[in-house]
C-alpha cells in the first residue's frame, strides 16, 4: 500500500512539474504574441449564462468550462466565466492538499478505456458530499492517483484557476464542486 501511495505521489509531483514547465512555455509564447493594448479602456463582455440541467427533482447549474480560441480549457478563467483574480494577501505561500481524481477521455494520463466527461462529472458530483463526510472513504471510489495527502505545493505550480480555488479554500475544507484540471476532475481538500 505504501508503494502504491509513493508511486501515486511521485506521479502527481511529475505531473505538476510538467504542468509548471508547460505553463512557463505557454506564458513565454503568449508574451511574444502579445501586442500593445491600443487604449487604456477595454470593453468587457458579460459571460453567457450557464446552462441549467435538471437532476431528478432538483435543478443544478452546470458551469461549462471556459474554452480558449484553440479549443483547449482556459485555466485563466474561473468556471463561472470570471477572470482569475489575484490571490488575497491572506492566502498562504504554500499549502497541503488531498485530491480525489476522476478521469475522463482526453485528459493527461487518461486510462485505456476512459469514461466520458459527463459521466466523470456526474461521479465527481456524487463524491463531493461523501468526501465532506469521510474523505478517505470517498477517496476509495476515485481513480488511481487520488491521494488523501498529496503533500505541500507552492504557488505558481498549478493552473491559475485551480491554484486560486485551492489557495482560497479554508484549511480542512472540501471545495464544494468538482474542479476541472488537465488531469481530470479533482475533489479538492486543503489539509494545511
Amino acid at each position: 500500500m505504501l508503494k502504491l501511495r509513493l508511486v501515486a505521489l511521485s506521479t502527481l509531483v511529475a505531473i505538476a512539474g510538467v504542468v509548471f514547465a508547460l505553463t512557463a512555455m505557454n506564458r513565454k509564447q503568449l508574451a511574444r504574441a502579445a501586442s500593445p493594448i491600443p487604449s487604456t479602456s477595454a470593453s468587457v463582455e458579460a459571460a453567457p449564462a450557464p446552462p441549467v440541467t435538471t437532476l431528478g427533482e432538483s435543478t443544478a447549474v452546470v458551469l461549462a468550462a471556459p474554452i480558449s480560441s484553440n479549443g483547449q480549457r482556459d485555466y485563466s478563467i474561473l468556471p463561472d466565466g470570471r477572470p482569475v483574480p489575484e490571490l488575497p494577501a491572506s492566502a498562504p505561500k504554500t499549502c497541503g492538499f488531498g485530491a480525489i481524481l476522476v478521469t475522463f477521455e482526453g485528459v493527461q494520463l487518461a486510462p485505456r478505456h476512459p469514461r466520458t466527461k459527463s459521466d466523470a462529472l456526474e461521479l465527481a458530483r456524487r463524491l463531493v458530499p461523501e468526501a465532506e463526510l469521510d474523505f478517505v472513504e470517498a477517496l476509495k471510489k476515485g481513480d488511481p492517483g487520488s491521494l488523501a495527502e498529496a503533500g505541500t505545493i507552492a504557488r505558481g505550480v498549478l493552473e491559475r484557476s485551480v491554484e486560486y480555488q485551492l489557495f482560497t479554500l479554508e484549511k480542512g475544507k472540501i471545495y464544494p464542486e468538482p474542479i476541472e484540471t488537465p488531469r481530470g476532475f479533482w475533489i479538492l481538500r486543503r489539509t494545511r
